[in-house]
């Protein structure tokens, strides 16, 4: 297996795991200060 594909789908998963938790961070943050005025 080529190590350029292996340099890719180790970025890919670090992105995946980053895109994961800042969506469990914004969700936990949503969850828990929803009395603030939400910017929509």
């Amino acid at each position: 297996m080529p190590l350029f594909k292996v340099v890719v789908q180790l970025v890919n998963i670090q992105n995946l795991y980053r895109w994961i938790a800042v969506n469990r961070i914004g969700n936990w943050l949503q969850s828990h200060f929803i009395k603030w005025p939400s910017k929509q």
